[in-house]
């Protein structure tokens, strides 16, 4: 799949980012705060780099397993998530022949150089225009009490399954002492 970004406007409360996706114009409409968001739950800056990459990579990213949690919320810490999702940033390069080499490896760096299109440019300097550091603290509150909620609701799973197999584990143990309590004839 062959993606190049063309250009990106603010309209009303949103950021439009159009791109071409193998030569056909595709319009990716996000809130204009959407950089800040992605910073605050990694517990990243706004220009990190990795931040633009996850902003318009991420959603390229097919997984396996179309039940799987996001890392965001299924990982054990915040760092862990970020790495999770960083190679979910590699794989979409890769899959999509991205260059090899920085800068151009990352959208945030290659929209500085003289090989980068203006789209990509463009992009990087709206979503950073509108980026509101005094988000932060509100997503990552909302974050880590999601995040609280999906451990919770993993631990009860893991206790519901572990019940399930002890229990199964008893009546085949019960099962096995009948049949050995009865006489054959």
């Amino acid at each position: 799949m062959d993606i190049q970004i063309v250009k990106a406007e603010v309209q009303g409360e949103y950021i439009l980012v159009y791109r071409l996706i193998d030569g056909k114009q595709n319009i990716n409409r996000m809130p204009k705060q959407i950089l800040s968001v992605r910073a605050a739950e990694y517990d990243l800056p706004v220009d990190d780099p990795r931040v633009l990459d996850i902003v318009l990579l991420e959603g390229y990213y097919e997984p396996d397993d179309p039940e799987e949690i996001h890392p965001l919320f299924s990982s054990n810490t915040i760092e862990d998530a970020l790495e999770a999702i960083q190679k979910r940033i590699e794989k979409v390069r890769d899959d999509n022949g991205a260059p090899k080499k920085m800068p151009m490896r990352s959208l945030f760096h290659a929209a500085d150089t003289s090989e980068s299109t203006q789209g990509l440019t463009e992009a990087k300097e709206v979503l950073l225009e509108h980026a509101d550091p005094e988000i932060g603290l509100w997503v990552q509150i909302n974050r880590d009490e999601a995040r609280k909620q999906v451990h919770k609701n993993k631990q009860t799973l893991t206790e519901a399954m572990r019940e399930s197999a002890l229990a199964a584990l008893a009546e085949q143990a019960q099962s096995e002492d009948r049949s050995r309590s009865i006489p054959k004839r």
